[in-house]
């Protein structure tokens, strides 16, 4: 199957990990009894082949279902804990246990004999850009949906020291002084963190395929520099408050501005940059009769050209009090650094929050990602959740061994296959068994294709 599926397939793990957690976000430890269902619908696509709806049939088989515990829910302090099992037929078929606190995971299976994997997610993003590089797979969109965490992380970083310099109530005056001593600290975030590269690493992810990540990181491990491009007077900022509207100009430009009404609010940023490059920020939330309208946009411009560009709409979003719902969110990423343009992906939602019995909480979540060229369901998901709230002595510090996975070598390679190629080949059994001819092919053909199986030393 094409590599575009597999991309679509994140897409849709992505809000799975966003919505709920939106929901979420107030619960200092949640319970959740979970089921997941993930499907695919071959008549959403533009054409409908027998290895489509082998695909169906086989999704249709398969799900997720058990419980977890989540504390602070895609922060960099996240706690999560999870016991689960992929299920066949509506059998446990096969059984797993997720531990998570801050960068570190673990994954505990009969698959692997009951022993325990390490996953350092400081590296993540470093270990997913190699198929990338070697196999021309988009492995690094999925490190950036799968680990939601380092974007969060990076801009607590950058926030954190902006809003103690910018600090203060009413209309106010920021020294060029300050300014400038907030560019060197925002600085360190690029040029100094040579252990992790955490800001490297997340940047050449988000722009590998556009030719600008060392631009982008040079600018970023320089941002004195374009102060004194906007500010060459050294007089400092002036921001206005007026109302609901914040307005922050530096030198001849305004940079920033704030507008609240009732619940709605705008955000916008306009920031010229020395090397001619003008970067430019635009949010609108409105809230309406059926759920929240959203629209985003933020782009780079080299004179009149926009280089790159990302923006999202939405309709139906989740508002405070409400309990269900409808609508979809649409992103769109182009600009003229991509080779090929990228057709706008959107996604259809469906949710509903039931209250039960003994302070339960029932939450109902289903995800269509629609085909660009039919506009149809071709992918779906379907999620159910008790929740609850629950103490954080739940969590428990395990003793685990701290062999990083990402650290994947040769060597590490051939000893997990000694170790661990019988127990795995027996627990996925039942699923080879389940498996139709076209998803075979299928799996065997994009193994061979990307050189997959020869890496892993078949």
């Amino acid at each position: 199957m094409e590599h575009r599926l597999l991309k679509r397939i994140a897409i849709v793990l992505l809000c799975l990990c966003l919505l709920p957690s939106a929901v979420l976000a107030e619960e200092p430890v949640t319970e959740s009894r979970f089921t997941l269902q993930l499907g695919l619908h071959a008549d959403g696509f533009p054409e409908t082949t027998s290895r489509l709806r082998d695909w169906e049939a086989f999704l249709g088989k398969i799900g997720i279902q058990g419980y977890a515990y989540t504390m602070k829910p895609l922060e960099p302090d996240s706690r999560v804990y999870m016991n689960a099992s992929v299920t066949l037929n509506g059998r446990e078929r096969l059984p797993f246990i997720y531990d998570g606190y801050h960068s570190y995971r673990y994954v505990i299976s009969p698959a692997i004999k009951n022993d325990s994997l390490f996953f350092q997610m400081h590296n993540f993003f470093e270990f997913m850009l190699k198929p990338y590089y070697y196999m021309d797979l988009p492995t690094q969109y999925l490190a950036l949906i799968l680990y939601p965490e380092a974007a969060n992380s990076l801009a607590q970083r950058y926030y954190a020291p902006i809003a103690e310099a910018l600090e203060g109530e009413g209309s106010r005056h920021i020294p060029y002084e300050d300014l400038y001593e907030l560019c060197e600290t925002l600085d360190l975030l690029v040029t100094d963190d040579p252990h992790y590269q955490r800001m490297e690493m997340f940047v050449t992810c988000l722009l590998a395929q556009t030719y600008t990540v060392e631009s982008t990181l040079a600018s970023l491990g320089a941002l004195e520099d374009t102060l004194d491009f906007l500010d060459p007077g050294q007089e400092g900022m002036t921001i206005t408050v007026e109302g609901g509207k914040e307005t922050y100009v530096l030198g001849d430009t305004t940079l920033f501005k704030r507008d609240h009404a009732g619940d709605a609010f705008s955000l916008s940023l306009y920031m010229p940059g020395p090397e001619g490059y003008l970067l430019s920020f635009l949010y609108d939330w409105t809230p309406a009769a059926h759920g929240a309208l959203v629209e985003g946009k933020v782009a780079v411009h080299l004179e009149e050209e926009e280089m790159l560009s990302l923006a999202l709409t939405g309709s139906g979003l989740p508002c405070e009090g409400d309990t269900q719902g409808e609508g979809r969110v649409t992103l769109t990423l182009g600009g003229s650094s991509f080779e090929k343009p990228l057709a706008p992906q959107t996604m259809a939602f469906r949710w509903q929050m039931e209250e039960k019995p003994e302070q339960i909480k029932a939450l109902t979540l289903d995800l269509d990602w629609l085909h660009p060229t039919t506009e149809r369901p071709a992918i779906s998901l379907h999620y159910t959740s008790d929740m609850k709230e629950a103490d954080e002595t739940v969590f428990v510090e395990g003793a685990y061994p701290q062999l990083d996975f990402f650290s994947l070598n040769e060597g590490f390679l051939e000893e997990y296959k000694e170790k661990y190629a019988s127990s795995l080949v027996l627990a996925l059994t039942p699923f080879l068994l389940e498996m139709p001819a076209g998803v075979l092919d299928d799996i065997v053909e994009l193994a061979t294709q990307t050189g997959i199986l020869e890496s892993m030393g078949f």
